[in-house]
């Protein structure tokens, strides 16, 4: 009897030890985060550039040797920017040989009144020797024929020259309209010493460079290639954009908004808000393009440090009741921060901060 009441009495003890164990069981404290109700969208960044609509070719007025040129390439043009100097020497080289041609031609103009007056009286001499000769006996026949061949000759170039002057007087349609083109064509090259500096009427961004100091351009020949300054696109390659897809851009700090226009190979343009592009060209920078790579919406939100893996899968340790849950879920993106669980999870709960450092069924308390 003695021995049933002590076992009963050791039973009684072990029982009042393993409730006490039960009822004192420390609670771990632990860090905690809500889950919440919302979207995620993932960035993805990249380094664009600015290209214009259409370009535009500066050429040259008219021919001469560079002496100055002002254009490199990536260079900011202002409109009204000086870029170019021509030497005038060989304009004034042609003014040289204007005046002299002209000069020449006035002189010629003038012989042939010199030459009339000659002729005529070469004329009038050949006819009294014929004259003479005529009276004298024993001339013979050739001589007096010839003598009288050229007097009538002579007159006739006198009278041919006469007649010419006197049209050109009634008329002065050759000689005249020849120095008029000289005199118009000297005037030409006189205001083309005025226009030896070449400015751009619109500003841009200097594309490519074709002349260098010490060439000779012919006008029209072209000098350099630059952007048109109002508007252009962006070009970005490496992100997975979609015609439409709107897009975030920055130059210098300041953003803008930007849509897809057009996606081929791997390439796509972009659409910028006004004012970047003024901005980018003046500023010489490059442009950032800021996309959504990924995005999921009405999930469960909670820091990614609250979820854990092991071989059944992604897991999350609630808080409930003063104890650790197990709760398996299914993690559709992340970010650097939160995860974003489409299933096992409801708004409110509350998850704890590294659960592999715990065991389910665990006590435990949330830190203040």
């Amino acid at each position: 009897m003695k021995k049933r009441v002590l076992f009963l009495g050791l039973a009684l003890a072990a029982l009042a030890v393993t409730a006490a164990l039960a009822v004192y069981e420390p609670a771990e404290r632990v860090e905690t985060a809500s889950v919440r109700f919302g979207d995620m969208a993932l960035t993805a960044q990249a380094e664009g550039g600015i290209i214009a609509r259409e370009d535009f070719l500066l050429t040259a007025a008219q021919a001469g040797q560079v002496e100055e040129l002002s254009l490199e390439s990536g260079q900011i043009v202002e409109p009204g920017q000086i870029v170019l100097r021509l030497s005038d020497g060989k304009i004034r080289e042609e003014i040289a040989a204007i005046d002299a041609r002209m000069q020449e031609r006035a002189q010629e103009t003038v012989a042939p009144a010199a030459e009339e007056e000659t002729a005529a009286m070469q004329a009038e001499t050949a006819l009294r020797e014929a004259a003479g000769l005529a009276q004298t006996r024993g001339i013979s026949y050739d001589l007096f024929n010839r003598t009288v061949e050229a007097a009538f000759a002579a007159r006739s170039s006198a009278v041919f020259a006469s007649v010419l002057e006197q049209q050109t007087q009634a008329n002065p349609s050759v000689e005249e309209a020849e120095q008029e083109k000289l005199k118009s064509w000297r005037t030409r090259l006189e205001g083309e010493l005025e226009t030896l500096e070449l400015s751009t009427a619109q500003g841009g961004k200097v594309l490519e460079v074709f002349a260098k100091e010490g060439d000779y351009l012919l006008a029209g020949e072209k000098i350099a290639r630059l952007t048109v300054p109002e508007g252009g696109l962006v070009q970005v390659q490496g992100l997975p954009l979609s015609v439409g897809q709107k897009v975030r851009l920055t130059v210098q700090g300041v953003g803008y908004e930007g849509n897809v226009c057009a996606v081929e190979s791997g390439k796509a343009l972009i659409e910028p808000q006004s004012g970047l592009y003024e901005r980018a060209v003046q500023s010489g920078g490059g442009v950032t393009v800021s996309a959504v790579s990924a995005s999921a919406q009405d999930v469960c939100l909670l820091p990614r440090n609250c979820v854990a893996e092991d071989e059944a899968g992604a897991y999350v340790l609630l808080l409930d009741s003063g104890r650790l849950r197990r709760q398996d879920v299914t993690v559709v993106l992340e970010n650097e921060v939160d995860a974003a669980v489409s299933a096992g999870l409801g708004a409110g709960e509350v998850a704890v901060y590294y659960p592999e450092r715990y065991l389910a069924g665990q006590k435990a308390v949330a830190e203040e």
